[in-house]
């Protein structure tokens, strides 16, 4: 899942829909592997922690309302993960 600022919900979007699918075993598999392939392939993935660090602090530090949905998502990650 794509997550965009008109995803999470910060900025309105054209978007008419946002599709989740839910696949059992052995199909959902295919998705487990293909993350694992693409989570262990350094030359795909990039390390963006200390950016997400630095934009929470930012928003932090600005006191919107949008830090509370920031944080939301990043506990969802770290439970998540």
């Amino acid at each position: 899942m794509v997550f965009t600022t008109v995803d999470i919900g910060c900025e309105r979007g054209n978007n008419t829909y946002n599709m989740i699918n839910r696949f059992e075993s052995p199909f959902a598999d295919l998705y487990i592997n293909l993350f694992e392939n693409l989570w262990n392939d350094k030359n795909k993935l990039q390390d963006v922690t200390d950016i997400v660090i630095d934009n929470m602090t930012f928003v932090y530090n600005e006191k919107l309302p949008r830090v509370y949905l920031f944080l939301d998502f990043y506990i969802m990650y770290l439970v998540s993960s």
